[in-house]
């Protein structure tokens, strides 16, 4: 086996320090890394009083926020549609009251004048029309009950009630004939009746109907001519 050959002192100093290398790298590393660290992120000064007492009111309502429930409160008006109390209806097109309880035709201005000063109870007219029946335009929104959820007038404590006293007062409205027949003021006529004034109307100028009338009198009653027809 070959001997490894001896170093020299002039080979000694010719091999660097690695250790003393090493060690300047690690401080010159370290060094621009503290460099850079406050470079990106600067120190931050404490936030002041001000501050700290908004961010903590802001979070205070935040909370307060959250934590209080949602409340929503629902319209307890009655809804009332003239189709309700109109006696030419049936229960299939929308009356909700015995027959001997309803009137003719009710119009919702009528409606209006029956509950706001015959029962005293305030309530709103609405331009909606009736689900069963377009032609049929105005409701109304009855406030029969107060804030306290009482009755405004204990005796008419359920809908049935409420509409027969509405139908009742409508008979008794000062546009209506006897009976409670209805009015002929335009004012208060419904899209039904104005549409049969309309076919009425169209009826009479446009004359009698084929077979009907003076003339088809005549030939029905005239007098067949040929050889039966002789004596």
């Amino acid at each position: 086996m070959h001997a490894a050959p001896a170093t020299t002192p002039a080979m000694r100093s010719s091999v660097p320090d690695r250790a003393i290398v090493a060690d300047d790298d690690v401080d010159a590393s370290s060094d621009a890394r503290a460099r850079s660290s406050r470079l990106i992120a600067p120190e931050l000064e404490p936030p002041s009083s001000d501050a700290s007492d908004a961010s903590s009111e802001f979070r205070a309502r935040a909370m307060s926020t959250t934590r209080q429930p949602m409340i929503w409160k629902h319209d307890e008006r009655v809804v009332v549609y003239p189709p309700y109390i109109d006696s030419t209806r049936t229960t299939a097109r929308g009356r909700r009251i015995a027959l001997d309880d309803c009137v003719e035709h009710p119009h919702p201005l009528e409606m209006l004048d029956a509950c706001e000063r015959g029962l005293g109870m305030k309530c709103e007219l609405e331009d909606k029309c009736y689900s069963r029946d377009f032609w049929c335009r105005g409701r109304l929104r009855v406030e029969w009950k107060t804030e306290d959820g009482e009755f405004v007038n204990p005796e008419l404590n359920t809908r049935g009630k409420l509409l027969k006293a509405i139908a009742a007062y409508v008979k008794k409205h000062p546009e209506r004939g006897e009976n409670g027949k209805p009015s002929t003021n335009p004012k208060y006529m419904t899209q039904h009746m104005v549409f049969d004034e309309y076919v009425k109307q169209v009826a009479s100028a446009a004359g009698p109907a084929p077979g009907q009338g003076k003339k088809a009198d005549k030939v029905g009653n005239r007098k067949k001519s040929g050889k039966k027809g002789r004596k």
